[in-house]
């Protein structure tokens, strides 16, 4: 999903923005975008994906089953936690770090992001868990869309992943950290012939605005991905598919030099993306974190605003 994220989180901007009854001009510099996302009152992004792609293979003893990279996911998910922190947030955990130079848009985690859960919300399971893994997109969103005065920081939204993966893929995440992160001797990345069902999920949810929720992305099934490629599910498509957006625009654009992708053209690459990525829907939703808790232990949680950290954060 490298470059999809960047550009669902304009276009799903630009919805809301409408939808809450904005006027405003579709922005052309990164100023005008965080300026729009602050005037539309979000508070932070969740790249809120599931991947409900289910194989008929039984797990079995020392193989690690995912859709896609094996060594990816695992150095995704040993790597420590990491997230864009909003200017409306009100507390940190206590293993929460600052970098010391950079943009400092983004923290760290003393704690692996694999291990870290959070809530979050997609279309089809509704109410999910997921984990807090490490991106690139969770410092470069919150960098982009930061509102500054002068060099005093005003606005920042919060952004992280909020990642389930496959149900092969966690029983595998489960052996690897009983093993204390010693990797599997074998690694399986599912083919389409090994999977059975399902589709994998994968969007934005813009949350915090006068409409509460937008969740906006592809919802990609092992079916549909079959009619359009032979050799890839619905996961290797949806990020392959961004590669080729941005090919295509690069060829377009031979004169822009190095660019990151929320520079591009978000519309061009999801009109050349969105072939393969099945539905792309948008969804509000009523949900938020302190929605149906149970309190069946103590736990602390800031009730004057859901949308905190502290209510996304699984600590018990």
């Amino acid at each position: 999903n490298p470059g999809l994220v960047s550009w669902l989180v304009k276009e799903a901007l630009l919805h809301v923005a409408r939808d809450i009854g904005l006027e405003f001009e579709v922005p052309s510099e990164r100023e005008a975008w965080a300026r729009l996302m602050q005037h539309a009152g979000v508070k932070g992004v969740h790249v809120s994906e599931f991947d409900g792609q289910r194989s008929p293979l039984p797990k079995r003893k020392h193989v690690f089953y995912n859709t896609w990279s094996v060594e990816g996911l695992i150095a995704e998910g040993w790597q420590p936690a990491e997230l864009g922190v909003g200017t409306h947030e009100r507390w940190l955990p206590e293993t929460a770090r600052e970098h010391t130079y950079g943009t400092r848009a983004g923290i760290y985690l003393l704690q692996p992001g694999a291990t870290t859960r959070v809530f979050s919300w997609c279309p089809g399971p509704g109410a999910k868990q997921g984990l807090l893994i490490a991106h690139y997109e969770s410092v470069s969103l919150p960098d982009y869309f930061s509102v500054f005065d002068g060099e005093t920081l005003v606005y920042r939204p919060t952004v992280h992943y909020a990642y389930r993966p496959s149900n092969a893929a966690l029983l595998s995440l489960q052996d690897y950290y009983g093993a204390n992160d010693a990797a599997q001797r074998e690694h399986i990345v599912l083919e389409p012939e090994d999977i059975a069902e399902g589709s994998n999920e994968l969007g934005v949810l813009l949350y915090g605005h006068e409409k509460n929720a937008y969740w906006f992305g592809s919802r990609l099934s092992i079916d549909d991905t079959r009619r359009l490629i032979t050799d890839q599910n619905a996961t290797g498509l949806q990020v392959t598919s961004a590669l080729l957006a941005g090919m295509v625009w690069a060829l377009e654009n031979p004169e822009a030099g190095i660019v990151e992708p929320e520079d591009m053209d978000h519309q061009r690459c999801l009109e050349i993306q969105q072939l393969y990525l099945g539905s792309v829907e948008g969804h509000y939703t009523d949900w938020n974190p302190l929605k149906g808790r149970q309190p069946f232990f103590p736990e602390e949680l800031d009730e004057d605003d859901p949308w905190q950290f502290k209510n996304v954060l699984i600590r018990i």
